[in-house]
């Protein structure tokens, strides 16, 4: 009789890392780069440093903990069922 060891397969290791870009997870980047094209629209170029200064409370807090800028989005945007 077979066990389930007899059918494990090997993940690569790529599979278990967080999805980044350019450290930061790609949603919260996104997000960055909304406000940033949306402050140069709207108050002209010099405003792009917005950008730059919401990115690196981004890149230090994501050096330790990867997904926790992620959770705390989702938390955000969680629906609250229980509370009254």
């Amino acid at each position: 009789m077979r066990t389930l060891q007899d059918y494990a397969l090997p993940v690569h290791k790529s599979f278990h890392q967080p999805n980044l870009l350019l450290g930061i997870p790609k949603s919260v980047f996104v997000i960055i780069m909304l406000f940033t094209v949306g402050a140069i629209y709207f108050f002209g170029l010099p405003y792009g440093f917005i950008g730059i200064v919401l990115y690196i409370p981004c890149k230090i807090i994501s050096s330790r903990d990867p997904n926790l800028l992620e959770y705390a989005l989702n938390f955000l945007f969680e629906i609250e069922y229980l509370e009254g």
